[in-house]
């Protein structure tokens, strides 16, 4: 839940000092967001590694809530894509096997409703259109 925390308030308070023109807010959701990033990285190199106590479920949801709130925080698309690969990534690696319950099935089924609407803006492919990808578990 760290994970998701850190980001969310850095991005009410990038939110926040935007309305309020409080730079020195800025300067503090900078660190803040930074600080969850760095964590999130670390999270996903320990997860590849096959350490670490957070499964992929929770490692896609921390990344794709940082996705959301980055989005709305700074309307930044190319940031708002950079997640989407990251929570794609972790899907993909655990394969349609992981997708047992339906709480991961839930998850799953949000993901391609935005990643489908980005790859074909910017005419590309995915994952997601692969046979095994349209016939789940």
């Amino acid at each position: 839940m760290d994970l998701i925390g850190d980001g969310l308030l850095a991005d009410a308070l990038t939110i926040i000092s935007k309305e309020k023109e409080d730079t020195d807010m800025v300067l503090h959701a900078v660190h803040v967001k930074a600080r969850a990033l760095s964590k999130l990285r670390a999270a996903f190199t320990k997860f590849m590694a096959g350490e670490g106590d957070l499964d992929q479920s929770m490692l896609s949801m921390s990344a794709l809530t940082n996705e959301a709130s980055e989005l709305l925080a700074h309307k930044s698309w190319e940031k708002f894509s950079a997640h989407l690969l990251g929570v794609g990534a972790l899907i993909e690696n655990a394969g349609t096997a992981a997708l047992l319950t339906a709480a991961a099935r839930d998850h799953y089924l949000g993901y391609p409703s935005v990643q489908g609407q980005l790859c074909f803006a910017r005419r590309q492919c995915s994952f997601i259109t692969g046979p095994e990808w349209l016939q789940l578990p």
